[in-house]
């Protein structure tokens, strides 16, 4: 009787918190403003000025939060959440499935390594670009946040050892690897530093577009990760010096699927968006640290498209003028940005820890809180990238008929000619809105959650959550603010 109670308040809270969300966004919608479509060179002219969308999805958080405190004052079993079971299977069913997946995602990396290589090193016109910056990095990226984590299966740098090692037993019949003890106080602070060098690559070096680039870029990591795993073992480097092993784990507890173990049986089921969040993780300063790189990287590269980092930019060109400017300034500002998200978290985590009363708690109110700004990556990720995406992810129906660009034509689409009228400034600005506010949302909702599973004084824990919430809403203003910016390319003299 009691557990009927619960989950028919659970269910109500759910109802009343998905209505007054979305009616909260909507009404956003309904009041417009004079934006720039970010990405698409037009204006997008509305009747009132941006400032009213800016403060209006501020409000929107805030008004989530009070919903959320007013309705949520006890966190459940992280079991109660519903979950719907699409797919029953033993642990041996799978292989042949596997095998078959491994075999053609080593096939698409040797190929993106050779077409990097030995193609046409135009960008547009070779398939390794176009497939490592926009089907892979941004696609499979937003499809995990979303779907779930498939890089444990597709893994190629893993595959590639899984094959040298399989050819080592079967000729010495000895492991690969030397399992050496991975020193603790390290952490994965080997991951955090790739992940550095990597956003770098991605926003800054000015060569990440050349395939050749790529290519021995793609060969660098994979001896790293290869190494790394010859000597600590190929499970022990994966969580640990793997960045993106790291990375689409964390992105997957946004997402609506899990699988459920339980001897050689296992499940995949469906499950709320961002349920995986407060599902008890794990926590480590480590991760803080990874999560505040993913927010402030993505934050930096749509900041960097902005007229203000132009402005910026060309003021401080002459503290730069010996030293490669254009690298030198973004480098600058990239470390700073990343610095600025990790000190603004530290700060208000200082103050939700003071305001929680309690010092067994600290710590790990801390770590654990991180996770809920995950949402806020995804959903700012979306608004930034899916045009870019959508657009620019057609060049992939030419590029297969001829990923080399040696003017081939395999499969007949040689001759697609990108649509980039498939979707427009409006639908941008809208799905921006829409992505940013639901983000920020569900970050307040997972927030709260972890909180509670961490302390039962909910009075105490009503008052630790509005620093986040402060900083929940200055990062709404400030994401929405970006998105509304036009595109700026600027090439320093």
């Amino acid at each position: 009787m009691e557990s009927q109670k619960n989950n028919g308040v659970n269910n109500l809270f759910v109802k009343r918190f998905l209505l007054y969300s979305g009616l909260a966004i909507w009404s956003l919608l309904l009041f417009p403003s004079v934006v720039f479509a970010h990405g698409f060179g037009e204006r997008y002219d509305l009747p009132i000025p941006l400032n009213f969308y800016l403060f209006g999805g501020g409000f929107t958080v805030f008004i989530s939060f009070i919903i959320i405190a007013a309705f949520k004052r006890k966190q459940h079993p992280t079991s109660s959440y519903p979950t719907y079971t699409i797919l029953q299977y033993t642990t041996s069913s799978p292989k042949r499935v596997r095998k078959v997946i491994e075999f053609l995602s080593l096939a698409t990396f040797v190929l993106i390594i050779s077409t990097g290589l030995f193609g046409n090193q135009n960008p547009t016109d070779n398939l390794t670009p176009t497939f490592i910056w926009i089907i892979w990095w941004v696609g499979f990226t937003i499809f995990t946040a979303f779907w779930g984590n498939l890089w444990p299966i597709i893994n190629p740098f893993a595959i590639v050892y899984d094959f040298i090692s399989s050819l080592y037993f079967k000729i010495t019949n000895e492991d690969l690897s030397f399992n050496l003890p991975y020193p603790k106080q390290l952490g994965i602070i080997p991951a955090l530093i790739l992940f550095v060098i990597f956003v770098w690559f991605e926003t800054i070096y000015p060569e990440s577009g050349t395939p050749s680039h790529i290519a021995v870029a793609i060969i660098c990591y994979l001896m790293i990760t290869f190494t790394g795993m010859l000597v600590f073992g190929k499970t022990c480097w994966l969580e640990h010096g793997e960045v993106f092993s790291i990375l689409f784990y964390l992105l997957s507890l946004c997402s609506i699927t899990e699988i459920q173990k339980k001897g050689h049986l296992c499940q995949l089921r469906i499950r709320p968006l961002a349920a995986g969040l407060i599902n008890n993780q794990s926590s480590s300063w480590g991760r803080v640290v990874f999560i505040m790189i993913a927010l402030g990287s993505v934050s930096f590269d749509g900041f960097s498209e902005t007229p203000l980092w132009v402005d910026i930019t060309i003021f401080s060109e002459p503290f730069f003028r010996n030293i490669g400017q254009f690298v030198a300034i973004n480098s600058v500002g990239l470390l700073v940005c990343i610095i600025i998200f990790l000190i603004g978290y530290l700060f208000f985590a200082l103050l939700m820890n003071i305001l929680s009363g309690s010092f067994t708690v600290r710590t790990k109110l801390t770590q654990q809180t991180t996770y809920s700004l995950l949402p806020i990556a995804v959903g700012y990720l979306v608004a930034h990238y899916l045009s870019f995406l959508i657009i620019q992810g057609q060049l992939l129906i030419p590029l297969i008929s001829d990923p080399f660009g040696w003017e081939w034509n395999l499969l007949g689409t040689g001759d697609y000619v990108i649509n980039i009228a498939i979707i427009n400034a409006r639908f941008a600005w809208i799905l921006s809105l829409i992505t940013i506010v639901t983000g920020h949302i569900l970050a307040v909702f997972c927030s709260h959650s972890i909180a509670l599973q961490i302390t039962s004084q909910s009075g105490r824990i009503l008052l630790s959550q509005l620093p986040m919430l402060v900083l929940m809403i200055l990062y709404t203003m400030t994401s929405l603010w970006i998105i509304a910016q036009p595109i700026v390319e600027y090439s320093g003299t």
